[in-house]
C-alpha cells in the first residue's frame, strides 16, 4: 500500500504539496548531495581537497543526475541507503571522484541531509502558524464586545465575547510559535563528526573543516557529535506535537458549537465560529490529529534492561531512523493545521 508520503489518492488528506515536497525522494537525494558538496568545498576551503575536485563534485551534484530507480536497486543490494548514491556521485565526477565522503560517515550525511529536509518544511509551517496567530489576535480585537454563550462540557454557561475566545486561541498559537522556533532553531544543527564521532581522519584540521562545513549550509555547528543523543530531533517532534492539542480542541469546538440566532438576525458570534462547516474534514483532520499526537508522544527511546544489551546497537539504528520517519510525518500532518 502506498505511504501517506506518495499515495496518489489519499496524500492530500496527510500533508500539503509545499511540505510534501521537502520530503519526497528527490529532495532527500538532493539533500544528501548538498551535504556531499557542502563537505569537498569546507574541505577545499582547509586545503585538504584540491578546489577542482571540489568544483566537479558541485556540479554532478545534482538529484536530476540520478535514476531513482538504480538508486534504489543498489540500495536493496546493499542493505545501505548512501552506498549507492556515493558511489554514483564518485564515478560521475572522474578522477574527483576519490574526493567524494572523504573523512565522513554515512550518519554525518544522513542526519545533516535530513536537518537541511525539516529546515524546508519549517518554513511554510511556520508561515502559517505566524498567519494563523494574527488572525487569531484580529478576531480578538474585531470581537472583543461580541456577545456569545460561554459553554462548559459543549452547553451554555454565562456569557463571554468572542473576542475572548479568540484571544486565548492568539494566546495559545503565540506560544507554539515561540516554542517551534526555539525547537527549530536548536534541530537546525549540522552533523559531522566522522566514524564514532571522532573525526580522527582528519586530525587537526577536523574543527576548521566543521566550522566551514556548517556555515556553508547555514546550519549550526554542534560541540560534540550526537550520532547517538538525538534530543534536538526529539524536541522537534514534541513541539510539532504541541501543535496537535490546541488544534485538535478547537476543531472539536467548532464541531460541538451550534449557531444561535436571536429573533432570526444573524448577529451572534457563534456564526463567526461556525461558518459553513465541513463535519467530513474535520472528521479526517481529528483522526490524523490523534493518530500524530499518540505517535509523537513515543518519541523517546524505549528503556533497555541489561538481558538486552546484545540487541541495543540495532535496536537505537531503528529507534533513530523511526524517529526520523516520525519527526518527517509530523511536518506533514501540521501542514495541514
Amino acid at each position: 500500500m502506498p505511504t501517506t508520503l506518495d499515495c496518489e489518492l489519499l496524500r492530500d488528506l496527510y500533508g500539503t504539496d509545499e511540505v510534501r515536497a521537502a520530503f519526497d525522494s528527490h529532495a532527500l537525494v538532493q539533500a544528501w548531495l548538498d551535504v556531499e558538496v557542502a563537505l569537498a568545498e569546507a574541505q577545499a576551503e582547509v586545503g585538504i581537497v584540491p578546489p577542482e575536485a571540489a568544483q566537479r563534485i558541485r556540479e554532478e551534484a545534482c538529484a536530476t543526475n540520478f535514476d531513482l530507480g538504480v538508486l534504489r536497486s543498489g540500495i536493496a543490494a546493499s542493505k545501505h541507503p548512501l552506498v549507492p548514491l556515493i558511489r554514483a556521485l564518485g564515478e560521475r565526477c572522474g578522477e574527483a571522484g576519490a574526493w567524494v565522503h572523504w573523512g565522513a560517515t554515512t550518519q554525518d550525511v544522513v542526519d545533516t541531509g535530513f536537518t537541511l529536509q525539516a529546515r524546508a518544511a519549517l518554513v511554510p509551517i511556520a508561515r502559517d502558524l505566524d498567519r494563523a496567530t494574527r488572525a487569531a489576535a484580529v478576531l480578538a480585537d474585531r470581537y472583543a464586545d461580541t456577545p456569545m454563550a460561554g459553554r462548559t462540557h459543549f452547553q451554555h454557561a454565562v456569557p463571554i465575547t468572542f473576542g475572548l475566545k479568540a484571544a486565548t486561541w492568539a494566546d495559545e498559537l503565540d506560544r507554539a510559535r515561540q516554542r517551534l522556533g526555539r525547537a527549530g532553531e536548536a534541530a537546525l544543527t549540522a552533523q559531522l563528526s566522522g566514524a564514532a564521532g571522532t573525526f580522527a581522519t582528519l586530525g587537526g584540521d577536523a574543527e576548521a573543516v566543521q566550522e566551514a562545513f556548517s556555515r556553508r549550509l547555514g546550519l549550526a555547528r554542534a560541540d560534540v557529535h550526537w550520532h547517538a543523543t538525538r534530543d534536538r530531533v526529539r524536541d522537534l517532534g514534541h513541539a510539532l506535537a504541541e501543535l496537535v492539542p490546541g488544534e485538535r480542541a478547537r476543531s472539536v469546538e467548532k464541531r460541538g458549537a451550534r449557531p444561535v440566532v436571536p429573533n432570526g438576525v444573524p448577529e451572534c458570534a457563534d456564526e463567526v465560529l461556525h461558518p459553513r462547516f465541513d463535519p467530513v474534514g474535520f472528521d479526517q483532520v481529528e483522526l490524523n490529529l490523534r493518530q500524530y499526537s499518540r505517535g509523537l508522544t513515543r518519541l523517546p527511546y524505549p528503556s533497555f534492561t541489561s538481558s538486552q544489551r546484545a540487541k541495543r546497537f540495532n535496536g537505537e539504528a531503528a529507534m533513530r531512523r523511526h524517529r526520523r520517519y516520525q519527526v518527517r510525518d509530523a511536518h506533514l500532518e501540521v501542514s495541514l493545521l
